[in-house]
């Protein structure tokens, strides 16, 4: 638990910039066709309230991508609402690395 806080204190603190692209167009720089696709249905999904599907798509596109850092968030937000905190925190820190990737 102290760590998923220490989490989203390091979030909220500002010490990590992340925007959110909602399109494949946004993000197909930075990673395949292929993973970017897989995102966009996991959005369409997440849109419509399925969660479990929204899920599957993501882990997708990380699996075609591992350091996709917007599938990796939306990994992270969803496990972390199911309470399932080592999963979320795999999906943080890969985001993480993600990021730095694009610098």
């Amino acid at each position: 638990m102290k760590k998923i806080l220490l989490l989203a204190v390091f979030l909220l603190s500002g010490c990590i910039e992340f925007n959110k692209p909602d399109t494949p167009s946004e993000i197909i720089a930075d990673v395949s066709k292929e993973a970017a696709e897989f995102y966009e249905k996991g959005l369409e999904f997440e849109k419509t309230g399925d969660i479990e599907n929204a899920k599957a798509e993501y882990e997708r596109a990380v699996s075609v991508y591992a350091y996709f850092p917007e599938a990796n968030m939306k990994l992270y937000e969803i496990y972390k609402n199911q309470n399932n905190t080592d999963h979320a925190e795999e999906h943080y820190g890969l985001a993480q690395v993600g990021l730095e990737k694009r610098k």
